[in-house]
């Protein structure tokens, strides 16, 4: 083909590149008389152009050298961003983590709506008249599906040199962006790379994730709004990460903008809140476990095909649903969110920054709720938390953070305040974790101190929360039950820390339990047994915590963390059992007489009523994992019993029956626990007693 009868080559001035060969970064070459160019005939694509400018070659170079200086001063000095209509920076980040593959569900990549969009380095693409230089949104792609990365800070410096000599030579490519605080602020800048969101040569011919959320509303038609509106309801404002009335709009205008994953995750757990609502409580409820498997592919295929923001809060909603299917799973999901969430700049303070305020409150929310999460995850599943309290300087919730004024609803404000509560406690959740993870046993854990920190905690409160927390009133406050619990296993923690120091007692005396266990209490001290006694009586105040929820606690939103918690309670009162209880039981009694025992037994008796009158989720693992462990040492043999079968020749009855005297030295049989239970994928934390945490 002949240069005669082909238009100007790319890059021209006259005749722009289509947006297709932009994004491919092709030579876009077009035939005489086509209005098609050669590779989006390959591609089989549609050709579009960028409008055409009236403006000469001459006036273009002069508005270039006019908006280059305007654009240096601004890197040097920083500028101040208008403020959005609303909460449209907030609204866009719901669209970004799909990228590309969910601009038309099912589509072509480039054939959706673009997104709305501000120039890094120049004036907003949107309207060619707006003379005024907007600082570009972190939570919104550019056209090539870029994604804001933070710099490391031993590195911000040099970058920021770079950014501004590029920005003077290159003030179209967008290459990294500047955020710089305000004048009357001592911090130092942060900056943001962009880089590719999708893996290295894959195409993208569409979105798996909205292919799983058209199963997913298929299932839940014509229920589907009202699910999303349950959602803010019941469980986004005791943990808020949306703004509601900025997400309907969108979902309402332009929901194919909105990630398919996180729309998934909102519908999958609205469905355990299902009961609460009175239209709702009378239809069929859809099987959430199905939904959750489905929110889970199409979150695992977004996470892998293009990360975002809205993947962030995806996966902490996913990662606190209910119920709890998978703990191996919500631990590779809750590492990939802080991971992401890094990466993002989200640990960062963002009340200095020259962006909107919506999504200044979208990134503080998000990591909000990101660790009291990871917090409370940590603590029941047993394992270390992802984030360190050093590597954040994100503000504490506020009510003005909040968006909480003096027109907001009273449920509202209350629901708020809860919430700020909670998170003040996971922070001194993490002091504690500090000292039960750590390997380093060189030292004795500040008990005295622990304490105190969590009595000056308590003594901070006010109002209707200091009544949800020492008098467990109140609870009928959106969260209060919630942290109500909270606080219980806080407290039960406190007091498993301050025995650590004596764990090793009971299998020590054993062989002496074993021949005079009328005697064998001598081997505590008084203030040891003091400090079991103190510990049980936190166990008997979650007890009767359980015994007393109402009806509309259990619609209420709950951590589904917060079920380890009564299974670890349920341990710690067997534990009591075998290390005070059993030791004092006369020649020839039976265990069952053990107000420990006692004590265990009324918790599940109650955990189970409200699973089957409330179909309550929380219960399950305790009941999983404990009820026929109870109901045999209740039932158990008597020891003297024991002892006449002869050591050794225990009968098949008898060998499930544990000889109590022995104390903490005894082996479960594995009949205690049988392989249908929750046992071998639930694990409590009980199982930091033998690992040397607690």
């Amino acid at each position: 083909m002949t240069d005669d009868t082909e238009e100007r080559p790319y890059r021209s001035h006259l005749r722009p590149a289509c947006l297709h060969c932009r994004r491919r970064k092709s030579r876009c070459k077009i035939e005489a008389g086509s209005t098609v160019c050669l590779m989006c005939r390959v591609h089989n694509t549609d050709c579009e152009f960028p409008p055409l400018t009236s403006a000469t070659p001459a006036r273009i170079r002069k508005q270039n050298a006019r908006r280059n200086s305007q654009q240096l001063q601004a890197a040097r000095i920083g500028i101040k961003a208008e403020a959005r209509t609303g909460s449209a920076a907030a609204t866009a980040a719901l669209g970004s983590a799909a990228g590309a593959s969910e601009a038309g569900r099912g589509g072509d990549p480039g054939s959706g709506p673009p997104t709305e969009y501000t120039d890094p380095q120049g004036p907003a693409t949107s309207s060619s008249s707006d003379t005024v230089h907007k600082p570009t949104s972190l939570l919104i792609e550019d056209e090539e599906g870029g994604n804001a990365h933070i710099i490391g800070p031993d590195v911000t410096r040099d970058s920021q040199v770079l950014a501004d000599y590029l920005a003077m030579l290159h003030p179209s490519t967008g290459i990294m962006r500047v955020i710089k605080p305000q004048a009357t602020s001592q911090a130092g800048p942060v900056i943001f790379a962009r880089v590719k969101k999708q893996p290295l040569g894959m195409r993208f011919t569409g979105s798996p994730s909205a292919k799983k959320l058209k199963i997913v509303e298929k299932l839940l038609e014509p229920w589907t709004n009202q699910l999303v509106r349950l959602f803010f309801r019941k469980q986004n404002i005791c943990l808020p990460l949306l703004d509601e009335q900025s997400f309907l709009r969108q979902l309402a205008d332009a929901n194919e903008r909105v990630s398919p994953a996180l729309i998934c995750c909102i519908y999958a757990q609205s469905v355990a809140y299902w009961r609460a609502d009175q239209e709702l409580d009378g239809q069929r409820r859809p099987d959430p476990i199905f939904l959750w498997n489905m929110a889970s592919e199409a979150l695992f295929s977004e996470l892998h095909q293009s990360p975002g923001i809205s993947t962030v809060v995806a996966l902490v909603i996913n990662v606190g649903g209910r119920p709890t299917t998978s703990m191996l799973g919500n631990q590779v999901q809750l590492g990939s969110a802080v991971s992401l969430a890094h990466s993002l700049g989200l640990n960062r303070s963002p009340m200095n920054w020259e962006i909107a305020e919506s999504e200044k409150g979208l990134r503080m929310r998000i990591w909000w709720a990101l660790n009291i999460t990871d917090g409370w995850s940590s603590l029941g599943y047993g394992t270390p938390p992802h984030l360190k309290r050093s590597h954040s300087d994100v503000p504490p919730p506020t009510l003005e953070y909040l968006n909480i004024t003096e027109d907001s609803p009273q449920r509202d404000r209350d629901a708020a305040e809860v919430f700020m509560v909670l998170y003040s406690l996971t922070e001194l959740l993490y002091r504690y974790l500090d000292q039960v993870y750590t390997l380093d046993k060189s030292s004795s854990p500040d008990t005295a101190g622990i304490t105190q920190d969590l009595e000056r905690w308590v003594e901070s409160l006010s109002g209707n929360c200091r009544k949800i927390i020492i008098r467990g009133k109140e609870l009928d406050t959106p969260g209060a039950a919630n942290l109500r619990l909270a606080y219980l296993s806080l407290r039960l923690l406190t007091k498993r820390i301050s025995l650590i120091g004596d764990k090793a007692t009971p299998t020590a005396t054993a062989t002496a339990a074993a021949t005079s266990p009328a005697t064998s209490t001598a081997a505590f001290t008084a203030d040891t047994r003091s400090q079991y006694l103190a510990s049980r009586r936190v166990a008997e105040d979650i007890v009767m915590f359980a015994q007393e929820l109402s009806a509309a606690q259990f619609s209420d939103f709950w951590q589904p963390v917060g079920a380890f918690t009564f299974s670890s309670t349920v341990t710690f009162l067997l534990r009591c059992a075998l290390e005070i209880d059993a030791p004092a039981t006369p020649a020839g009694a039976s265990l069952s007489s053990s107000s420990s025992l006692r004590m265990a037994q009324d918790l599940l008796r109650a955990l189970k009523h409200h699973r089957e009158m409330f179909n309550w989720d929380i219960a399950e693992i305790a009941l999983a994992q404990h009820t026929e462990v109870i109901d045999k040492l209740v039932n158990g043999l008597k020891p003297a019993e024991l002892s006449e079968a002869g050591g050794g020749g225990l009968g098949e009855e008898q060998e499930l029956v544990p000889p109590f005297s022995a104390g903490m030295a005894y082996d479960w049989p594995n009949d205690y626990f049988p392989e249908s239970s929750f046992f071998n994928s639930f694990i409590s934390l009980d199982n930091m007693f033998e690992s040397g945490y607690i």
